[in-house]
């Protein structure tokens, strides 16, 4: 049963577990490349403070900057949700299929939708291709 929407500014658990999951993978992969936070800040066009944000799990952050930051640290944005075994171990086709719907959703956003469904489909088990959009 889904516990409806939430207000803004009313963050749930949940998300506020994903902030930090993502900012501390983010942080960790900043750490691997030898990155400063103002290197990756410049790199994709924003502040170094948003940086320090997202890695304190304090900001939200799109697909798309997701996408961003992902490339200037040298990873797969897919990296940044999963254990460094699970993106490149037994889970690995679906974390490299999922790479792919990211990366997809992030150039293409008129079907961001459709690929949303998509990874939701693939992390469920059920795999599949997107339905065909329709053009208005």
């Amino acid at each position: 049963m889904s516990k409806g929407p939430h207000i803004a500014g009313e963050a749930s658990s949940d998300q506020e577990s994903l902030l930090l999951l993502v900012g501390g993978r983010i942080r960790a992969a900043r750490q691997r490349a030898k990155l400063k936070q103002s290197d990756v800040a410049n790199a994709i066009g924003t502040k170094q403070s948003y940086i320090v944000g997202l890695e304190a799990g304090q900001a939200n952050i799109t697909l798309k900057t997701l996408g961003r930051v992902a490339a200037a640290l040298g990873v797969s944005p897919v990296s940044l949700f999963l254990e460094e075994e699970q993106a490149t171990g037994a889970s690995g086709n679906v974390a490299v299929q999922l790479g792919q719907v990211l990366s997809a959703a992030m150039q293409d956003t008129d079907r961001l939708a459709d690929l949303l469904r998509r990874a939701h489909a693939l992390v469920a088990g059920e795999g599949g291709e997107p339905r065909p959009t329709t053009q208005a």
